[in-house]
C-alpha cells in the first residue's frame, strides 16, 4: 500500500490522524513546563509592614500580604510567616491590588482601520503584540490588567481584547485574561468626524 493510497481511505487516515495526535499530545500532557516548575518550586513571598490598600478590607497599617504561587494567599496585620518565605520590608511604603486600564491602546501593532468606517470584523487580538515595552513600563507603574481597543477613527471598531500584563511572553494568546469578556468599541463624535472629513 503506497503512502497515496493509503491517505485516500478515511478511515485509514483518521486512524493515522488519532495516532499522531496521540504520540505528540503524551509528552505535553504528562510534563509540566520549565515556568509551571519554577512558579510551584518558588517560596512564598512576604511583604511585611506595609499600608495594604485592599479596596475591599479597608486600609490595613503596618498590614502583612503573602504570595505564594504567584497569587495573593493572605492579608491581614497577623498573618503567620510560611517557613523558607522570602521576606520583604516594606514599611513605610503602600502596597495596593494591581490596577485595571479600562481603555488602552499598549501591546497593539495597529490601532485603527483604515479602510472603512464600520470594522467591526477586526479583532485587536489579531495585531496584539507581547513583546511591546509598554507592557514592562505599564506593570512597572502597577497596572496588571488592561481591556485594549481599537482606535478611534472608526465609528464602529473592532473586538477588543483583555489582556495580563505578562512581560516576557512571546505570544499573543499568553497575554489573554481568561475572566475578561471582550466587548466592541463605538467612538461616535469628534474623533471619528475629524478623521474621516482630515482633520
Amino acid at each position: 500500500m503506497t503512502v497515496r493510497s493509503m491517505l485516500r481511505s478515511p478511515g485509514l487516515l483518521a486512524l493515522l490522524l488519532a495516532a499522531l495526535f496521540a504520540f505528540m499530545w503524551q509528552p505535553l500532557s504528562g510534563q509540566t513546563t520549565s515556568a509551571q516548575q519554577d512558579k510551584a518550586s518558588s517560596p512564598p513571598v512576604v511583604i511585611k509592614g506595609a499600608t495594604v490598600l485592599t479596596v475591599t478590607k479597608g486600609t490595613i497599617p503596618n498590614g502583612t500580604v503573602i504570595l505564594k504561587d504567584g497569587k495573593v494567599a493572605a492579608v491581614g496585620t497577623n498573618v503567620e510567616t510560611p517557613p523558607g518565605a522570602e521576606l520583604v520590608d516594606a514599611t513605610g511604603k503602600f502596597v495596593t491590588p494591581g490596577l485595571i486600564d479600562e481603555h488602552s491602546h499598549i501591546a497593539s501593532d495597529s490601532t485603527n482601520e483604515g479602510g472603512t468606517t464600520v470594522s467591526s470584523m477586526t479583532n485587536i487580538l489579531d495585531v496584539l503584540d507581547p513583546t511591546d515595552i509598554d507592557i514592562y513600563r505599564d506593570l512597572a507603574g502597577g497596572v496588571t490588567v488592561a481591556s485594549v481597543f481599537h482606535g478611534s477613527a472608526n465609528p464602529i471598531g473592532g473586538t477588543n481584547t483583555i489582556i495580563k500584563l505578562r512581560w516576557g511572553k512571546t505570544r499573543p494568546e499568553e497575554l489573554i485574561f481568561d475572566a475578561g469578556v471582550p466587548g466592541l468599541k463605538f467612538a461616535l463624535g469628534e474623533n471619528p468626524k475629524q478623521i474621516r472629513m482630515g482633520g
